[in-house]
């Protein structure tokens, strides 16, 4: 998937910052060169967004700015509950990489953000995702375009190694297709629902170990 420029006004709040000298988790990231998995540092330009936050009911990583209109998994059917999270007691304000012009071999692109859940997803797998709003009336699997338009960014995360300060133990689920953090214990998968309607399983881990940057709130 090409990057793509959001162009519908009800998506995120697009605050885009330039990397080069920004803190992040209390280190300077170098944002213009980014270290390949070889360590020979290659040219790329990138722009960041922040307020991405983590979820304290289900573990996976969600808009903040969009708290409101969220859907998070914990909920059942009927009694959609909200992700929470987006203060500085709960999760760091992490911050997402998109439209980068050249990015190194440990970036994987094509990660997109929801509309109905407000969720981060990966967008190639988007057939056989599963998104926690389909219960109240939206689509099965998460969606990145609404009003034919295509309403998010083509957002990359490292995996395997990472600049220092940016935060491991994220994963990929291969049962809804979100990213999920793996080291706070419990979650929960809109993709691995219970038989008779009870709590939701856990997300699956994937393969690969993604890793985030991230300011202070």
């Amino acid at each position: 998937m090409a990057n793509q420029t959001p162009r519908s006004e009800d998506g995120p709040n697009r605050r885009a910052l330039l990397r080069g000298g920004l803190v992040v988790g209390g280190l300077a990231a170098a944002g213009i060169a980014s270290p390949a998995v070889s360590g020979v540092a290659q040219a790329s330009s990138y722009l960041a967004q922040e307020h991405w936050t983590y979820c304290n009911n289900c573990a996976g990583l969600f808009f903040g700015p969009s708290q409101n209109s969220s859907i998070c998994p914990v909920g059942v059917a009927g009694q959609p509950i909200r992700h929470i999270g987006y203060n500085p007691s709960a999760s760091y304000n992490y911050i997402l990489d998109y439209s980068w012009s050249s990015p190194p071999s440990n970036v994987q692109q094509n990660w997109n953000w929801c509309w109905q859940c407000q969720g981060l997803f990966f967008g190639p797998f988007q057939s056989s995702s599963y998104c926690p709003a389909a219960h109240y009336g939206y689509s099965l699997q998460h969606q990145n375009v609404k009003n034919n338009n295509v309403d998010t960014y083509n957002y990359g995360l490292y995996h395997a190694s990472a600049p220092p300060g940016y935060q491991g133990n994220w994963n990929f689920c291969d049962l809804c297709q979100g990213l999920w953090y793996s080291g706070s214990g419990d979650s929960s998968c809109p993709g691995n629902e219970t038989p008779g309607g009870g709590p939701n399983g856990p997300h699956a881990p994937g393969a690969w170990n993604y890793f985030l940057s991230w300011i202070y709130a």
